[in-house]
């Protein structure tokens, strides 16, 4: 059986976050914030906004600047 090979350094994590219409909910700034706080390694935490009616983009962008390595994808349409 192949063996993978690794530099020794602990390995960047990227960590997706799905959502649609979660303005309601109003948690998405604050998990991704805690989803980088929890990985503990260099990382990025990745939400799409899957074609939202509601204003769901809104909150993670609001925290682009206190969390390193986060990503807003908006799409532009539902896509599931």
């Amino acid at each position: 059986m192949p063996q993978a090979e690794h530099s020794g350094a602990s390995p960047q994590i990227s960590v997706v976050i799905p959502a649609h219409n979660e303005e309601a909910l109003n948690c998405l700034g604050e998990l991704a914030m805690w989803m980088r706080g929890r990985v503990g390694r260099p990382s990025g935490v990745i939400v799409v906004e899957d074609g939202s009616t509601d204003r769901t983009f809104e909150q993670p962008m609001q925290k682009r600047e206190n969390v390193p390595g986060l990503v807003v994808v908006c799409l532009d349409a539902h896509r599931g």
